[in-house]
């Protein structure tokens, strides 16, 4: 299976984002791929660094401790780490 996820993927990480048990995979560009647990995988968007930036790395963690995995993405054109947490 082919994904398109944007312009300059270079990482991936991977985590039960949407706490369904199973297994999702999220880019540096910022595209989520939730998974069915059989193969395929729903492409959502997270969100966006704003206009002309570069995110080049994603890391994803629980950095606030709510049990919810959020995402630590570094900016190549501000040379910035963003830390995006998830809400819901």
């Amino acid at each position: 299976m082919t994904y398109s996820i944007g312009s300059t993927p270079i990482s991936i990480a991977s985590g039960d984002f949407n706490n369904d048990n199973l297994l999702d995979v999220d880019t540096n560009t910022l595209g989520i791929f939730l998974g069915y647990g059989n193969g395929p995988f729903v492409s959502v968007t997270l969100a966006s660094l704003g206009y002309g930036s570069r995110p080049f790395s994603v890391l994803v963690g629980d950095f606030n401790n709510d049990r919810k995995l959020d995402f630590a993405v570094t900016n190549g054109s501000t040379n910035s780490l963003s830390i995006l947490l998830q809400t819901s």
